[in-house]
This record gives structure tokens, C-alpha cells and sequence, in this order.
């Protein structure tokens, strides 16, 4: 699965085994109906620390092993 906050990459998604959803990290409400509690990973591209943080801790995760920038 891929969340995107840009429209034209979600709609130039052509990878049948990869959904892509329009989304924001700060979304709450989206971060709460992700089906994450079966993901083993979750790999975040977004460069601030602060929202990456607050997004983990949204979805339960406790640990974040490497990020992006």
C-alpha cells in the first residue's frame, strides 16, 4: 500500500500489487483506518522528523529505525 499527498503520483500508479491512496501523514482520522496491525514494515519518505514521529505514535509504533533526507 501507498499513501501519497500528491494526486498525479496515486493516479500514475500502474503496479497492480500496490494499492495507492491519496492521504496525508498528518491525517489522523486516515492513520486510524490504515490496516496497519498486519504491516511488518512501514517505510515513510516524509523528511520531518516531528510529523514521522507523530505518525508512528498515531499507529502504534514505537520505533523508528532510519528515515529519509
Amino acid at each position: 500500500m501507498a499513501i501519497d499527498f500528491d494526486p498525479q503520483r496515486v493516479s500514475a500508479n500502474t503496479r497492480d500489487s500496490v494499492t495507492a491512496m491519496f492521504g496525508s501523514a498528518e491525517d489522523v482520522h486516515l492513520l486510524d483506518n490504515l490496516p496497519l496491525a498486519s504491516a511488518r514494515y512501514v517505510i515513510s519518505t516524509i523528511p520531518a522528523l516531528d510529523t514521522n514521529r507523530r505518525s508512528c505514535t498515531a499507529c502504534g509504533i514505537t520505533t523508528i529505525a532510519a528515515r529519509s533526507h
